[in-house]
């Protein structure tokens, strides 16, 4: 399958599930789509990889062994270099309360078992909102040439058309 994104801006996803042939199978398909994969099924090997190579998206199951999914993005939001990385849990836990602690703390929730395409779509959803911010943010920086404006100047010269 063709990659969707230029050689140069392919997307990074780091995949964390401690079932490995669902690690496999989720990796092998978003290799196939055109995703950059790094995966692991250690909550502390995730940590590290996070901070070491940052990739555009962590896609994070919950129940995994000490810490868990949710101990590990609480790690990650509290570092800076980690924090505005954007997260998906992708996890079995169906529960409400779990559900909304984990919607507080990352992007977005998905159960398993999954369907790839709802999964490529809020990845690219994510992508997509991502691309806009930084969009925005060189058209503010370029707008503004080191002069001091208020926020509603800013605005009116900012063309967020897409």
């Amino acid at each position: 399958m063709k990659s969707l994104y230029p050689p140069n801006n392919i997307p990074k996803i780091l995949i964390v599930d401690d079932d490995p042939n669902f690690l496999f199978g989720i990796s092998k398909t978003l290799r196939k789509i055109g995703f950059i994969v790094i995966d692991t099924s250690n909550s502390n090997s995730a940590i590290l990889k996070a901070q070491s190579e940052p990739p555009d998206i962590i896609i994070l199951d919950i129940n995994m062994p000490k810490p868990n999914g949710l101990e590990v993005k609480k790690i990650l939001n509290n570092n800076p270099r980690t924090q505005l990385i954007p997260t998906i849990f992708l996890t079995a836990l169906d529960d409400r309360y779990i559900r909304l602690c984990g919607l507080t703390l990352a992007d977005d929730y998905i159960t398993k078992p999954i369907d790839i395409g709802v999964l490529v779509l809020r990845l690219r959803s994510i992508l997509r909102r991502m691309d806009m911010g930084y969009k925005l943010g060189f058209q503010i920086s370029n707008k503004t040439c080191n002069t001091e404006l208020s926020p509603e100047i800013v605005w009116d010269h900012v063309d967020i058309s897409v």
